[in-house]
């Protein structure tokens, strides 16, 4: 049956919602109905307040915390971007940094947590949590290559812990992405852009299936930038959703990729000011491959939803970060591998216990079998010394219960959920063996008032980030001097979050306000050291901070976005700054589709960020624009990277290296810069079939 929504009570909270929801996102639930910001002007046109308006397949947004997020197809449409990881830009205080080329996993800053390659930030595709734990280059590592953004729907954005389905990783938040196109028939695009970046794609969507149903695939070739920014690529997705009569439907997905990418490292900042390098020169010569394959199968009726899944995993990493310092004879220079397969289920249950109350009920199970190594190779690829190569089975299970009440204006949830994790594991190099296992339970609770054109919510919520592996192999502390080859890491223990939420949100006409204030305290805080490539273990942390957004929409057809995020991130103990994430991040975005016409723009204005040893980064700010044209045959794209021109720093980072060795060598920390990308353009021609 269709929601029936009157135009004036649905236009009021779907514009005061500005495109949030409250629904389980990465479970391998149903990809549930919702309104998104593509259907929000429908809401705002409509004609006559009196009028009732019908839309297929949506319900009314219900969101649980002021900051929740949910982006339809259009918008996304409208979001510049090299690779599906740019959609992410969508998340407000979300920023994303990369020092590789396209294949290697993005950084993640979110809510004063520096995320690393995703410990603190659960992503999902398609119902599948693509977080790889215990991976050899970080734990929770998110690599996002094997998404082809042409046919992303929709993208599900919470910041926080506050929902039972919110498991591993999910301290700071988490995203999922859904696979769907509403441009149904078969297309063939075509880009080309001034890094010498070469792109073909191809997708067929039955005119006659829903949106979830698709086969896309492209291959990619892209010098990229300065030096040692090339990249490779091949990938593939197929889909389908099957309604099986009586409320039941199966949907079912495929996804492979192959990449090959350069690994230009970071670069001293002294030198390029100096005039010793280049902006975008690299000193790092490496290189990285990464391969992927996920199956899995999504199905539901009434009250049971559920999901299968089964993945493999191949990643290599050729880096150096430090240059000679660590071995000034052999040079630091070191090979990563990472090979895994990896299953999972999911299953949820929902059931009225009461006409205002209803019981939900899940669970999760995960499985994986890894190995993984790290060689000192020589500047010709020989390995001379092994630092790494571990062997481990690792387990997950999760269940998770709660209620969820409606009474008038007011709507509330609250449960817990129960992890355990499970590691048994072999250090090859020490011969040494491993196992354990660790639980925690993490409650929660969310509140929300809504009434004409205003909304409060609270949540508290209890997040996690699992130990890895090489934590309970490690060498057992009996007094003597640890080897560098053994992990430091910190204890084999579950790390957990406290967060807070209190927010508004509220409208006036086609403007749609949102503010929050926000809290989150981490029993122990984990660091990734580049020198060492180990998260290192630190003590307690607290993160204070505010979100404030706003969406208008003066037209159907146009809508502006902006936010603001401020955050003060410190120790427990000693009340320095958390390094890494930004302080302050402002984000600006225009989306526009009239027509054949179609443009976005994304503004990004970065803070000085605090760095490891008491340094401080640099205030940036990088514009990104694309627009478009489409005929009933032919369709024309023009993106623009870095509209300014500006030089800026996308990743900055605090420790010694020494690179040119007829200079002394020194082991003081120094800034160390990864180069955002340089003015460039791509154009794209799509055929329609």
């Amino acid at each position: 049956m269709r929601p029936r929504v009157p135009a004036t009570a649905g236009a009021v909270v779907v514009l005061v919602c500005a495109s949030v929801h409250a629904e389980p996102g990465p479970t391998a639930a149903a990809p549930l109905p919702l309104v998104t910001d593509d259907q929000l002007a429908e809401f705002a046109a409509s004609p006559s307040p009196s009028e009732i308006i019908e839309l297929e397949g949506a319900a009314p947004v219900r969101p649980t915390t002021a900051t929740e997020r949910v982006v339809g197809e259009a918008t996304l449409a409208t979001t510049p971007r090299h690779t599906a990881d740019d959609l992410l830009r969508a998340v407000p205080g979300l920023y994303l940094s990369n020092h590789g080329g396209e294949g290697k996993a993005r950084q993640f800053f979110l809510r004063g947590f520096d995320a690393v390659h995703g410990s603190d930030l659960a992503v999902a595709v398609a119902g599948i949590g693509v977080n790889e734990p215990s991976n050899v280059h970080g734990h929770g590592y998110v690599d996002l290559g094997f998404v082809i953004p042409e046919v992303v729907g929709e993208l599900r954005a919470r910041e926080g812990s506050f929902a039972l389905d919110q498991g591993d990783f999910a301290t700071a938040g988490s995203v999922a992405l859904e696979l769907a196109t509403s441009a149904r028939g078969a297309r063939v695009g075509y880009e080309v852009g001034t890094t010498n970046r070469h792109r073909v794609v191809g997708v067929l969507a039955p005119d006659d299936g829903p949106r979830e149903q698709l086969v896309a695939v492209e291959a990619m070739r892209d010098a990229g930038f300065g030096a040692n920014r090339g990249a490779e690529r091949i990938s593939a997705v197929a889909q389908t959703r099957l309604d099986l009569g009586g409320g039941g439907w199966v949907q079912p997905v495929a996804l492979g990729y192959a990449a090959r990418f350069g690994s230009p490292g970071v670069l001293p900042l002294a030198d390029y000011r100096a005039g010793r390098a280049a902006f975008d020169d690299a000193y790092a010569r490496g290189d990285g491959r990464s391969r992927r394959v996920l199956v899995g199968v999504r199905a539901g009726s009434g009250r049971l939803t559920g999901g299968l899944w089964l993945g493999w995993r191949d990643l290599t990493l050729d880096e150096n970060f430090t240059g000679w310092l660590l071995y000034p004879d052999a040079g630091d220079r070191r090979v990563q591998t990472h090979a895994s397969t990896a299953a999972g289920a999911t299953i949820e249950w929902r059931r009225a216990v009461h006409r205002r109350i209803d019981l939900v009920a899940g669970a999760e199970l995960r499985g994986e079998r890894l190995r993984q190594a790290e060689d000192q190779v020589t500047e010709a690829g020989v390995a001379w010394q092994a630092n790494r190569a571990l062997r481990a089975r690792t387990g997950q299970a999760a269940v998770r219960a709660g209620l969820e009440a409606t009474w008038g204006a007011w709507r509330a949830a609250a449960g817990a959920r129960v992890d355990a994790f499970a590691v048994d594991g072999r250090d090859l190099l020490g011969g040494l063996d491993g196992d354990g296992v660790e639980a925690t339970m993490s409650p929660r609770a969310t509140v929300a008032w809504e009434r004409g054109g205003l909304g409060v919510y609270a949540g508290y919520g209890r997040g996690l980030r699992s130990p890895e592996a090489r934590a309970f192999v490690r060498k057992p502390d009996d007094g003597a001097d640890q080897d560098h080859r053994r992990y430091e890491g910190g204890e084999a223990a579950i790390t957990t979050s406290d967060a807070v939420e209190l927010g508004a949100r509220a409208t006036l006409g086609p403007l749609a306000l949102t503010a929050a204030g926000f809290a989150t305290l981490i029993d122990r805080e984990a660091l990734f050291d580049h020198v060492s490539g180990t998260n290192v273990e630190r003590d307690g942390t607290r993160r204070l901070g505010v979100e404030l957004a706003a969406a208008w929409r003066p037209r159907a057809w146009l809508e502006l976005r902006g936010d603001l995020t401020a955050v003060d991130a410190r120790f427990d103990v000693t009340g320095n700054p958390v390094p890494g994430a930004p302080r302050l991040l402002a984000q600006a975005e225009v989306h526009l589709a009239r027509g054949p016409w179609t443009a976005g723009v994304h503004a990004l204005v970065i803070g000085a960020r605090p760095l490891a040893h008491g340094a401080t980064g640099a205030t940036t700010a990088v514009v990104d624009a694309l627009a478009g044209w489409r005929g009933r045959r032919a369709e024309v794209g023009l993106a623009v990277d870095n509209v300014l021109g500006r030089r800026w720093y996308e990743g900055e980072y605090h420790f010694a290296s020494w690179w040119d060795r007829d200079r002394p060598r020194s082991s003081l920390p120094a800034i160390h810069y990864s180069a955002g990308r340089p003015l460039g353009a791509r154009l794209t021609v799509t055929l329609h079939f």
